[in-house]
């Protein structure tokens, strides 16, 4: 986001409230719920994607964090998304669903969102939303049954990138997602990456392969003094930033030294290293 191209959405997630304690996924559930609630069409394309088949919805309703009883009365759970939609043909569907951002999958919870789809006896499906790859392989791997839709955030991304005649609002959530890190990626264009830093659609797709990298790639190899999170300055480690001439992964260490980055150097200047674009090989 830039003074020149606000967003509504990256704005306000700055002030999410208890950044230490308060998962990202909690603001980008009411976000996705807001758009579900507001935007022409946006419902039957998200519950198309989640039940496999086009859909055509008459009625619904969006609840996030509301409080349901199991069948045995045993455990509350607040699923962070909770779907209910009148079908054509009467067909009655709900959908608890679970998102993942920032925190790990987390078994017990989609046991208890089955247990909520078993109670209902009827059109009750679990479905997972996840960052990364491995979070949604780790939803589908669960039990048989558990988990019967599992997607990334880039799959709803590409989904709504669909909509027709989209609303300011949903451009905007798509630019958030976007720029969190969340949308779909896209190759880099060779001749765009000679001219970087210039080109800013590049200077994004680095930051988004320097995300997916820190996300899907385990970096158990590291000591926990690097790979555990911390929060210095007011910024969280391990995470990606764009300074010094480079866009990568900083795992920085109590005190700031010593600091390991892995991810793309644009600009050697201030390395003091010579960074160039060589052209590929011509077939003459």
């Amino acid at each position: 986001m830039t003074e020149e191209c606000p967003n509504i959405f990256n704005a306000l997630f700055k002030y999410h409230p208890r950044p230490e304690y308060t998962p990202w996924e909690n603001f980008l559930t009411e976000a996705i719920a807001y758009i579900l609630k507001t935007e022409p069409c946006a419902m039957e394309v998200w519950l198309s994607l989640m039940l496999d088949r086009a859909v055509k919805v008459y009625e619904y309703a969006v609840l996030t964090q509301n409080s349901e009883r199991t069948e045995d009365q045993a455990a509350t759970v607040f699923p962070d998304l909770k779907v209910t939609a009148s079908l054509e043909g009467g067909e009655q569907q709900t959908v608890y669903c679970e998102h993942k951002w920032d925190s790990p999958c987390n078994p017990d919870q989609l046991r208890n969102y089955a247990e909520l789809a078993k109670r209902d006896q009827g059109n009750s499906i679990v479905a997972f939303v996840g960052a990364t790859q491995k979070q949604v392989d780790e939803a589908r791997n669960i039990l048989p049954g558990v988990v019967q839709k599992a997607v990334c955030w880039a799959d709803i991304y590409r989904s709504f990138k669909e909509i027709p005649n989209p609303s300011r609002m949903l451009q905007e959530f798509l630019v958030f997602m976007a720029t969190q890190n969340i949308g779909s990626s896209s190759m880099i264009n060779v001749t765009h990456l000679r001219l970087l830093p210039q080109v800013a659609v590049v200077m994004g797709q680095l930051c988004q392969y320097a995300n997916r990298l820190l996300n899907e790639f385990p970096w158990d190899f590291l000591e926990d003094r690097y790979r555990l999170p911390r929060t210095l300055n007011g910024v969280r480690f391990p995470c990606v930033i764009n300074r010094y001439g480079r866009i990568g992964i900083e795992f920085m260490t109590e005190g700031y030294a010593p600091t390991i980055v892995a991810g793309f150097l644009y600009d050697g200047s201030d390395h003091a290293v010579d960074v160039r674009f060589h052209s590929p090989p011509s077939n003459g």
